[in-house]
């Protein structure tokens, strides 16, 4: 069996720690493919996070001292001797195969296949919310990799796009694995003191995305100010972190909007909630709504796809790539639009999805995993075989 070394983030990427569990999920329940996850992380990640990783891959779960000291550790070294040394003695000790480098460089002379992964391309696409250095950086570490002979895997052939536009080294070198997950909840499971619990109304609308600016709560917010003053009453709940390390203003900022516009009934805050209440939430909702002005693949879409829920999204190619006609779309940055489109799924008279749907959807999103589990194989077998080439030519 071998092994591929995945790094958990050390900052609030809620995306990030999602996708290296979904991989590792993926890997455990499909070892046909021929690969196992370590995952290594850094003694300063939340203790929830550590015990929810341990109880995932046991012994595979590797802390080491060196990874409190961030992703900038070593660089210098990964640049001008080609190695990081101390994640090439921590890699070698684990015993790992390929090395995910995600948000990385390794170094041109790094023992151990890497393959590299970008979540998306959103310092393009709104580079208003990058300082930059940070748009800098993340050019400079992709350039790397590419100069370094790496294969870059990619969530979505929009991703793969923008890469092969952007960076056009990469042609013929990029690799497409869309993440899926299994659900959460059995077909027809539901929670009935869900609503009492979380003081939810009857209906609402559920919005889980982390508070980040491109996230677009803000419009979400103007467009129920719309409804209400034609008199139309619709209510959105949301959770998630109210972290935005580009902001540090913005939840607390949104917060004061929505009361000022006497919104505190229209559009609610839950909070952070357990990972079974998102789910839950998402089944007693009357739509799950991403109105994102950006995304690399949704991990909220496909926990909703699992699910069997409707879904409202911003009408973005990677969710049209995502979920097919199979949602109600609107134009992110229009609230009149948005609120068009809330207010007629609201009062629309199309049945909830039944227990059939919830079915068909379960069955589904396990072909998906598995699926995933094979295009994220395939692309550790393509860095393998990098590898040796590059191997054969320094011999």
């Amino acid at each position: 069996m071998k092994r591929v070394a995945l790094r958990l983030p050390d900052w609030a990427w809620t995306g990030g720690v999602n996708y290296v569990e979904t991989v590792c999920r993926a890997l455990l329940g499909h070892a046909q493919y021929g690969y196992e996850p370590v995952v290594l992380c850094s003694p300063r990640i939340g203790a929830p996070v550590q015990a929810r990783f341990a109880a995932l891959v046991g012994e595979r779960l590797v802390r080491a001292a060196y990874l409190a000291r961030g992703r900038r550790a070593g660089l210098a070294g990964a640049v001008v001797l080609g190695c990081n040394r101390a994640m090439r003695e921590l890699c070698l000790s684990a015993r790992c195969d390929v090395v995910l480098e995600a948000a990385d460089f390794l170094g041109w002379r790094f023992p151990i296949p890497c393959l590299g992964w970008v979540p998306d391309f959103q310092d393009r696409h709104l580079p208003q919310l990058f300082s930059s250095g940070a748009r800098v950086r993340r050019a400079l570490g992709l350039n790397l990799q590419l100069a370094a002979g790496r294969r870059v895997l990619l969530s979505s052939e929009d991703a793969r796009a923008d890469c092969e536009r952007f960076y056009p080294a990469s042609r013929g070198r990029t690799s497409v694995a869309h993440f899926a997950v299994a659900p959460a909840l059995a077909p027809g499971e539901t929670d009935p003191q869900l609503h009492a619990r979380l003081r939810l109304p009857p209906r609402f609308f559920y919005l889980p995305n982390q508070f980040w600016s491109h996230k677009n709560h803000a419009r979400v917010v103007a467009a129920l100010a719309l409804l209400r003053s034609r008199g139309a009453h619709v209510v959105v709940a949301a959770s998630g972190s109210p972290q935005e390390p580009r902001q540090e203003d913005h939840f607390e900022r949104l917060q004061a909007s929505v009361r000022e516009q006497g919104l505190t009934e229209s559009f609610l805050f839950l909070g952070n909630v357990a990972a079974r209440d998102v789910a839950l939430l998402m089944r007693a909702s009357v739509a799950l709504l991403n109105p994102s002005l950006f995304e690399g693949w949704s991990t909220t879409v496909e926990e909703g796809k699992s699910l069997g829920v409707r879904m409202v999204l911003s009408d973005l190619p990677v969710h049209r790539e995502q979920v097919g006609d199979a949602a109600d779309f609107f134009d992110p940055r229009n609230p009149a639009a948005i609120a068009a489109c809330l207010e007629s799924v609201w009062h629309g008279q199309r049945p909830a999805p039944g227990l059939a749907e919830q079915q068909a959807a379960a069955a589904a999103a396990l072909l998906r995993t598995q699926e995933f589990a094979r295009q994220f194989t395939a692309a550790c077998d393509q860095a393998l075989e990098n590898g040796r080439a590059r191997g054969r030519r320094a011999a």
